[in-house]
């Protein structure tokens, strides 16, 4: 019995202490609300992200990258008419292929194992393209959830635009994606947390429950938008966010939000 109430102690401490982060090297800074003070912070050379290694979680310089999800066996380059950042899904029978060019496009296409055929995908119901407002066909993630594969499409302007959930299905031998919801914003971070899927986009915290549910938590009053968002994660009520110049913290999120803006000291 001991040595069974010792070993939940240590898990319980080893979790504790996977979720601690240390912000003894950052100060609560004033938070950015107006457009001169977002458009100075959205102009630092610093972008923050959060790395988990090793069950603990450190915040580090984000490295932008131009590929991002799984690994092709074949240069990207290979794949024509894809350009911008590319998102990378591996499926059954080939890879999902996701980009987002900004102002010049995007789209989502499947590319087969050998890369000796692809195509581009397409709503399953046409109908959906017109029933809500127009959602621009950039691809801001593709990931996995509830056994399901999602793509999230977007594009972040100046002023804040339409963002879209659709899921992506095989059928009669083919992948292509039906509408699921839409989003307010563009979308910026997806993560799963205790069975749901959180979005976050350019002012919105959202979550998408196992059941299909969306529901809006928060509309912040920063447009986080300007200051692209890198990453996140909860902690018990709080959530952390990194972007550039500084990290956001919201206590107490889903009820009675509490912002702090966290910068670096050395700034």
């Amino acid at each position: 019995m001991k040595n069974i109430l010792l070993i939940i102690t240590l898990l319980l401490f080893q979790f504790g202490k996977s979720q601690e982060i240390d912000l003894s090297d950052w100060k609560i800074d004033s938070i950015p609300t107006s457009f001169i003070e977002l458009n100075e912070a959205s102009n630092s050379k610093y972008r923050w992200s959060f790395n988990n290694l090793k069950d603990t979680i450190t915040i580090v310089e984000n490295k932008y990258t131009r590929v991002n999800g799984d690994v092709l066996p074949f240069s990207i380059d290979s794949v024509k008419n894809i350009s911008g950042t590319k998102y990378i899904k591996s499926v059954f029978n080939g890879y999902l292929i996701g980009y987002n060019h900004g102002e010049f496009g995007g789209g989502l296409k499947f590319v087969s194992i050998y890369n000796d055929y692809n195509y581009t995908l397409e709503l399953i119901d046409k109908n959906d393209e017109w029933k809500y407002p127009y959602i621009p066909k950039n691809v801001c993630d593709i990931f996995e959830f509830n056994d399901k594969i999602y793509a999230t499409r977007g594009l972040a302007q100046m002023i804040d635009g339409n963002g879209g959930l659709y899921e992506i299905i095989f059928k009669d031998g083919k992948w292509n994606y039906k509408f699921e919801s839409k989003l307010p914003g563009t979308p910026d971070i997806t993560f799963v947390h205790n069975n749901s899927l959180y979005i976050i986009t350019t002012q919105h915290i959202l979550r998408f429950d196992e059941n299909g549910k969306m529901t809006t938590l928060l509309k912040s009053p920063i447009y986080w938008g300007y200051l692209y968002p890198t990453n996140s994660f909860i902690k018990k009520n709080d959530i952390y966010l990194a972007m550039r110049k500084g990290i956001l913290i919201i206590r107490d999120f889903e009820s009675e939000p509490k912002y702090e803006w966290h910068t670096k000291k050395i700034l």
